[in-house]
């Protein structure tokens, strides 16, 4: 009877471990879904804390090109300012286009176009394009031409800026 009873007690102890593994796997199977849920979310917040540092880090650029910035425009303004004083506002300043294209001129006529747009103290010339030839070869540009007011060619484009009116207003 001994033995009827450890074999009971074998059976009942089988039983509970078959039970007991049995009840853990279902906890497993239960479990797993909440894991890789979990694990899916963790994923996610460790993404949206890197694209979260990489907002912070953009921030922070833009706020130093902001700084930056609000230091130039006060510059600037400091500058109008100053300029408006001695009467350089754009309020001044008038500009014409200029853009002669190969067009033959005279060398008197050449050094007065020379002389238009030579930089003066109420005037200067912003140079796009500019370029002088001589149309013959009897003379150089920087020779004197065998005969009197050989033409040249020349083309020029640009701006000419120049001063209006004078004075603060």
């Amino acid at each position: 009877m001994n033995t009827e009873a450890g074999s009971k007690e074998w059976k009942r102890a089988r039983r509970g471990k078959i039970v007991f593994a049995v009840a853990m796997v279902c906890l497993l199977a239960v479990s797993t879904p909440f894991y890789f849920y979990a694990r899916h979310r963790l994923e996610r917040s460790r993404a949206d804390g890197v694209f979260a540092a990489r907002v912070f880090q953009e921030a922070q650029r833009m706020e130093a090109n902001v700084l930056g910035n609000e230091r130039f425009n006060a510059l600037a303004r400091e500058l109008q300012a100053a300029a408006s004083k001695k009467g350089l506002s754009p309020a001044h300043w008038a500009e014409r286009r200029v853009n002669l294209r190969q067009g033959n001129l005279s060398r008197d006529e050449m050094n007065e176009l020379l002389f238009s747009i030579a930089r003066t103290e109420s005037r200067f010339f912003h140079v796009e394009e500019f370029d002088v030839s001589v149309t013959r070869d009897e003379g150089g540009l920087f020779s004197p031409p065998l005969r009197v007011n050989s033409p040249m060619s020349a083309t020029v484009k640009g701006t000419l800026v120049f001063l209006a009116r004078s004075g603060p207003q």
